[in-house]
């Protein structure tokens, strides 16, 4: 036993100083390095929790590259990144030291179940505690149509210490399924980055034009998060108003052929890394969160919901899961497409774009990424004082 692991037997534990924190996840999540633009849960979690004391190594899995390096883009975390090839238990005894495996005191693991059970077997050859963090409904993923993918996911859901979930409807959903702990950690913001900019600045930092009313979209570009039910809608509205602008960032494996549906309409498209969407947003006069009700929606907190809140513009949501109660009771209903008509969803946008400023960012203040790991900080010291 490590002597922190010691002194916490001894002496409980007592602040997040005397742990450190095997933190596995994915390099890429939506389409970006979490790395290089210090992006996401995995990121933002991983990094507060170095931030409250705890030393974190922070190991990535690259599904596209061949290399396996050790990156210092971040002086408060240890961070890896490692390939497929180099994964198995074999090579990670040989990467991490004895001395260095002795002493992890906690593994985390997020980002699929997959990359998750490469943890979890890790958890169990060095007997450490396993955090399992569920941040979507894994059952919707492509991945799970694999049988013996949806084994080792049922096997993490019953032998983890503690399992996360980002809502309180997927914590419901995966009590269903286990009698472990299941705590609720969901999505946050940096504060310090998406805030309420100027809206003619931040048009000018990114070139865009200062005359026009602008509908905006960040994210994922896939069917199922409704972008073409805004292209429809956005089509309906501008045989009407000659003055919008539809802005689109992001990207996904559907882009082109949802780009292919604006046709004729005035749009732009911009390919941003991830320290300019907040000025993408600020640029904007409504904000869209158009996503289709399914199992994935139905689970999710999506990131782009506390970053919208933060830069106090007007948002449009469809109704799923837990964003459109939120936009309903910060906003009210006029600001809630209840159903998959583009026709309404027009309708809201167009009442919305009446509207200025609103006041919302005190909500995503609640939900900075600080408070949001110091609660999972006091997970990890109540399970660490009962092993």
């Amino acid at each position: 036993m490590a002597n922190n692991e010691k002194n916490i037997a001894r002496n409980g534990f007592r602040s997040c100083s005397e742990v450190t924190i095997l933190f596995f996840t994915k390099r890429r999540i939506s389409k970006r390095d979490i790395i290089l633009e210090k992006f996401g849960r995995q990121y933002q979690i991983a990094k507060e929790l170095s931030s409250l004391g705890c030393h974190v190594i922070f190991f990535c899995i690259d599904y596209y590259k061949s290399k396996s390096i050790r990156i210092n883009v971040d002086e408060d975390m240890e961070i890896h990144s490692h390939t497929l090839m180099t994964i198995p238990v074999s090579m990670l005894r040989l990467f991490f030291r004895r001395s260095k495996i002795q002493q992890v005191s906690v593994i985390i693991a997020s980002g699929d179940p997959l990359v998750s059970f490469m943890a979890f077997m890790l958890s169990k050859i060095i007997g450490r505690p396993y955090i399992y963090d569920n941040q979507d409904n894994y059952d919707s993923y492509p991945i799970m149509k694999i049988p013996v993918i949806k084994i080792i996911n049922e096997v993490m859901l019953r032998r983890s210490d503690i399992i996360v979930a980002v809502s309180e409807r997927l914590k419901n959903l995966l009590l269903q399924r286990t009698s472990q702990r299941v705590v609720v950690i969901p999505n946050g913001v940096d504060l310090e980055l998406f805030q309420n900019y100027p809206k003619d600045s931040s048009r000018r930092i990114l070139g865009l034009p200062l005359s026009k009313k602008i509908i905006c979209y960040s994210g994922s570009f896939e069917e199922t998060n409704g972008v073409l039910l805004l292209c429809e809608a956005y089509r309906i509205l501008a045989r009407k108003k000659k003055d919008l602008l539809l802005l689109l960032t992001g990207g996904g494996p559907e882009k082109d052929k949802i780009i292919s549906n604006l046709l004729g309409l005035e749009y732009i498209y911009l390919d941003l890394p991830y320290d300019l969407i907040p000025f993408a947003i600020s640029s904007s006069d409504v904000l869209v969160i158009p996503y289709l009700s399914n199992d994935f929606s139905q689970y999710a907190f999506p990131l782009k919901l506390m970053e919208y809140l933060a830069a106090c513009r007007p948002i449009v949501t469809t109704d799923f899961g837990i964003v459109s109660p939120i936009i309903e009771s910060l906003l009210g209903k006029e600001f809630v497409c209840y159903s998959t008509d583009p026709n309404e969803l027009a309708e809201k946008i167009e009442n919305a774009l009446q509207m200025e400023k609103v006041s919302t960012r005190s909500f995503a203040e609640n939900y900075s990424w600080k408070k949001i790991s110091s609660k999972l900080c006091e997970e990890i010291k109540s399970l660490l004082s009962k092993n």
